[in-house]
């Protein structure tokens, strides 16, 4: 089987910020027309602004950046920071589980430390599935739940 790249969904965690983006400006000089604000009530909306629009697109590059690369021999989650590979030999254990929203998690953990793939993946059902062929193939037990 070759190799599969899967990324985040952005329009989820984007289109929220781009609409708050678009609208905050407009209903604050709304309410500065209307209720006559003082200006350094305005400048104190405006640093909120700022501070929250940066965040936002902080937020938006950093999810851009991430993403699961799977192939037979190894599992690698990327992102900015860094790649990290898991290899058949150091996963103890897999876990299916949902969550409090009803998504569906795989918790696949090691020695060090324990990675989840939730339903933020593109594509998330060929995901679990390419997940079930490496554990099959590589002969790992999962539990689910």
């Amino acid at each position: 089987m070759e190799k599969q790249e899967y990324a985040y969904r952005l329009r989820f965690l984007c289109i929220p910020g781009l609409v708050f983006s678009a609208l905050y400006p407009a209903l604050l000089t709304l309410l500065h027309h209307v209720l006559r604000f003082p200006v350094w009530e305005i400048r104190v909306f405006c640093v909120v602004y700022a501070v929250t629009v940066l965040c936002i697109v902080g937020f938006c590059l950093y999810a851009s950046g991430k993403g699961i690369c799977i192939d037979m021999r190894r599992i690698i989650f990327r992102s900015w920071l860094g790649q990290q590979a898991i290899r058949p030999k150091s996963v103890r254990r897999v876990t299916y589980f949902r969550d409090q929203k009803r998504g569906r998690v795989i918790c696949l953990s090691t020695r060090e430390r324990d990675y989840y793939i939730s339903e933020v993946y593109t594509r998330f059902p060929e995901l679990a599935k390419q997940v079930e062929v490496f554990l099959a193939v590589n002969h790992i037990a999962a539990n689910r739940s």
